[in-house]
């Protein structure tokens, strides 16, 4: 579990340092001041090894396509899209281990290793006459360097190029936004459960908001596969009429009892949920998380989804949460810590934490 997270010239922050996490951090503030933005940098620094970890910012964000194009792939990451100002993240998890990424573009890069440039063979850079603009990524335990690779665009063409790996393996993280509730992954989530015969584990997580629920059924129809709710009735019901709120907990809780979740981070945690479930999805988080010892980092700019938070932390005896609030004043990003005593206080003297 991570406690501590700084960001340097990452999007619209410069520099972020110390922020606490908790077990459970909610991150608030108003548009602009980078809360999907930190999800993102902690994001990058655990998906590193990913060769398309870039990508999926892009597709997230409903992106229309992904140019091979340094300023357009790359620049927009680089502090007020700026390529000398390099990218860096530094975390500190609960055993004082130090976790550091650094990021930086060199515009004439001569690979280490042999490129694949078609069906046919490869093209070896070793020779040194091959130019390639590259973004490094250097990563470090307490100042140990373990992994260094490249993300190369050359003649139109993205390669990934790995020159040290000597990193033990990462937690696996899953990134939940507001914009992919309908992941087409669950169907291969819920078939690995079915597999272990564990769908219990994901059935446990949703009866606590549809009770009579029995069984999840993946179904073959035409070229996709839908999952259906089985609720003891004559007709099975796909889980896309119960609505956005359910499919986007139905995913979240695949993630943690399918793909064995370490760190989970929600992008907009309110979002598809409406008032009245907003402090049950809070209780429901809370199980996940204590069931599958699974650290969550949301976001929110809802005044009722930070209500919701403390109501059901404090409902359930729920200490190792807390709320941070990013704040934005001349470009500058801060973050403000609040434990559930002064968020407490705050909520009841009617502030805007927002």
């Amino acid at each position: 579990m991570f406690k501590n997270l700084s960001i340097y010239n990452f999007k619209v922050l410069k520099e972020l340092k110390d922020v606490p996490l908790n077990k459970i951090t909610l991150i608030g503030g108003k548009n602009n001041t980078g809360k999907t933005t930190l999800l993102e940098a902690l994001f990058l620094l655990i998906d590193r090894k990913n060769s398309r970890v870039l990508e999926k910012f892009f597709i997230w964000r409903e992106s229309p396509g992904i140019l091979p194009n340094a300023e357009y792939l790359w620049l927009p990451y680089f502090y007020r899209f700026n390529f000398s100002n390099h990218i860096t993240v530094e975390a500190l998890d609960d055993t004082d281990k130090k976790e550091k990424l650094n990021i930086v573009y060199q515009e004439n890069y001569t690979p280490k290793t042999p490129l694949p440039m078609n069906n046919n063979g490869f093209l070896s850079p070793m020779g040194g006459n091959m130019n390639c603009q590259a973004l490094s990524f250097t990563h470090t335990i307490n100042e140990q360097t373990d992994y260094i690779a490249h993300s190369l665009i050359h003649n139109s063409g993205g390669y990934y190029a790995v020159e040290n790996d000597s990193a033990d393996k990462v937690p696996h993280v899953f990134f939940a936004v507001s914009r992919k509730a309908h992941d087409p992954e669950n169907v291969q989530r819920l078939g690995r459960l079915d597999k272990n015969d564990e769908q219990e584990k994901i059935l446990e997580l949703m009866r606590m908001f549809e009770p009579k629920l029995q069984r999840f059924l993946p179904i073959k129809e035409g070229q996709n596969d839908v999952i259906y709710a089985d609720f003891g009735n004559k007709y099975k019901i796909p889980i896309y009429e119960l609505g956005d709120g359910f499919c986007r907990c139905f995913t979240i809780g695949l993630s943690l009892v399918a793909d064995t979740t370490n760190i989970l981070l929600i992008d907009e945690v309110g979002s598809g949920i409406r008032h009245s479930f907003q402090k049950a999805f809070w209780q429901f988080l809370m199980k996940a998380s204590a069931a599958n010892n699974c650290q969550i980092i949301a976001t929110t700019h809802s005044y009722e989804t930070i209500e919701a938070f403390y109501d059901a932390t404090n409902e359930n005896d729920y200490d190792d949460a807390a709320y941070i609030r990013l704040e934005k004043q001349d470009n500058e990003v801060t973050a403000h810590y609040f434990d559930l005593d002064s968020l407490c206080r705050t909520l009841s003297s009617n502030w805007d934490v927002r």
